[in-house]
């Protein structure tokens, strides 16, 4: 900005000139809030209202859900805690970052929440979750599942297996960029929020198992289509 003053009006200000003046104007050193991309109003309206159809038109002898994935992290989310004043509570991290996905399916009729673990978010991560949810439900003829966008979800070997399914799953794209359009998104946050928020674990064996606890001991999960988890983040008490 000093240069451009400069070139524009030939005036020669500091750094530290600007930066008062700018602090006066309203103006704050801060780091930009991301943001999705403009939504396609249109698509999300015929892509809702499909999922909806889905749903009042779905017989007894078939299941819908929910996907999504998540990821834990051995190094920790740092986040709100409690701690005396002055005196920063100091949060060990490990030399080396591991990671492990979480896919997981939300039964929307029964609540149920079933999950598979895996190294990757790929495609034989996705087909993993599917096998468990057609060997948990071998009594239903046909399982519809609401997922993203994803390319693990819509890739050449996903589409096989769907194919050769020969019906019984049923893939149903949500819409883009539309987070309160998927409930899994409010169980990923409440397991955050409570699991890996800040969290001590020596090892992803232990973090898994305090997640994997979290999830056994909520279940069933009953919640709402359209409610968006970003309202949820709070501000410390």
């Amino acid at each position: 900005m000093a240069l451009q003053l400069w070139a524009e009006r030939g005036l020669g200000v500091s750094h530290e000139t600007i930066r008062r003046t700018l602090h006066r104007l309203g103006f704050r050193w801060r780091r930009p809030r991301p943001v999705s991309p403009p939504k396609n109003p249109e698509e999300k309206r015929q892509r809702l209202l499909h999922i909806l159809m889905v749903l009042r038109q779905l017989a007894r002898a078939e299941g819908f859900f929910f996907q999504d994935e998540t990821k834990l992290d051995l190094n920790p989310r740092v986040g709100f805690a409690w701690m005396r004043r002055g005196q920063q509570q100091p949060l060990p991290t490990p030399g080396t970052n591991r990671k492990l996905w979480i896919s997981g399916a939300l039964n929307w009729v029964t609540g149920c929440f079933h999950w598979v673990v895996g190294p990757r978010k790929n495609s034989e991560l996705f087909l993993k979750l599917l096998n468990e949810l057609r060997c948990t439900y071998r009594c239903h003829r046909r399982l519809h599942l609401a997922v993203d966008n994803d390319g693990s979800h819509r890739s050449g070997l996903v589409k096989e297996v769907v194919r050769e399914s020969r019906g019984r799953l049923c893939l149903h794209p949500l819409p883009a960029w539309s987070p309160e359009d998927n409930p899994v998104e409010l169980i990923w946050w409440g397991l955050h929020e409570a699991i890996t928020r800040n969290h001590r674990c020596a090892d992803l064996g232990q973090l898994l198992g305090h997640a994997e606890r979290y999830l056994e001991e909520r279940q069933p999960f009953h919640l709402e289509l359209g409610k968006d988890y970003q309202a949820l983040q709070r501000s410390p008490p």
